[in-house]
């Protein structure tokens, strides 16, 4: 039977992680350290995390400099991997603007909870502008 154009994407995940340096990005990772790697952009980021998932002891966060960059992202890891990562969503409204109703503040909490119980997100996708946005306390 002839090997299909989304096996052979899939089959990548494998061929990177026999790459040269790659194992110590990884042990870095399973060690609790942060680890880089220079030189990935467009899909490869998408391939790169769809290793990195697979050997990740918690949850892999993927931080993009811009929320348009998610999407796209996403889009490029369903072709490497079937592992469907949460969102942390970035409000895109001023401080000063009063909601009566918030999709985003209730994106952000429930992503909260899940990381905090007992089988958190194995990926995670965020932008640096949703990271520099406060969070709830948990004593609320």
């Amino acid at each position: 039977m002839p090997v299909t154009a989304s096996e052979r994407l899939v089959e990548l995940v494998g061929r990177l992680e026999s790459q040269h340096g790659f194992a110590e990005v990884v042990a870095s990772l399973q060690a609790g350290h942060a680890s880089t790697l220079g030189g990935v952009w467009g899909s490869s980021c998408a391939l790169v995390a769809a290793s990195l998932v697979r050997h990740s002891p918690g949850p892999l966060v993927v931080v993009w400099p811009h929320i348009d960059d998610l999407d796209d992202f996403s889009a490029d890891l369903a072709l490497f991997t079937t592992v469907k990562p949460e969102r942390f969503p970035a409000w895109e409204r001023e401080d000063r603007e009063v909601v009566v109703y918030d999709e985003t503040y209730g994106e952000r909490l429930r992503l909260l909870k899940l990381l905090s119980g007992p089988e958190p997100p194995s990926l995670v996708v965020t932008s640096i502008q949703s990271l520099l946005q406060g969070v709830p306390s948990r004593e609320k």
